[in-house]
């Protein structure tokens, strides 16, 4: 990408607590290849594939013909811009809320402070490309890769 962006920002009223990290891509094209594009060779089908061209489809479809483990001759590895998907992307990337139970309401027990919290990471991803993580190496976007784990923790801090 040529432009890599995050910003960051947090807000807290009374006792809450919640700040958030987004980051994100512009400018950038991903090549669709493998899997995600035409070579199938697993035998899986996305959405888009279902509107591929078969003897049957001919006259309405909007894909090109599968083939399952072609080679390199087939028409869909020659370089084409029916391949290209827009690269951007904005993920929200971490978040936290938090809670500190007020002094007030611990009355007589010897504890200073309770906070409650939870974060979340990689929570959610705004992109055009949908298959891929589109942080992911550029010659691995064949759809064989491990994705962005999605990873939610809570914790308890009690102070004393």
């Amino acid at each position: 990408p040529e432009t890599v962006y995050s910003f960051s920002g947090g807000v807290t009223f009374k006792n809450i607590s919640l700040d958030l990290l987004f980051q994100g891509a512009t400018r950038s094209s991903v090549w669709m290849t493998g899997d995600l594009g035409w070579d199938n060779s697993w035998g899986n089908y996305f959405s888009e594939h279902h509107a591929r061209w078969t003897p049957e489809t001919a006259a309405t479809a909007t894909y090109p013909r599968f083939l399952q483990k072609s080679d390199g001759a087939h028409q869909n590895y020659q370089l084409s811009d029916f391949w290209l998907r827009s690269g951007r992307y904005l993920r929200l990337k971490n978040v936290q809320l938090g809670y500190s139970i007020p002094k007030k309401a611990l009355g007589n027990l010897p504890i200073e402070n309770i906070r409650l919290s939870a974060s979340a990471y990689n929570l959610i991803t705004w992109d055009e490309v949908k298959r891929i993580d589109p942080e992911s190496d550029p010659d691995r976007n064949n759809g064989q890769f491990y994705p962005q784990q999605r990873i939610i923790n809570f914790g308890l801090n009690v102070g004393f």
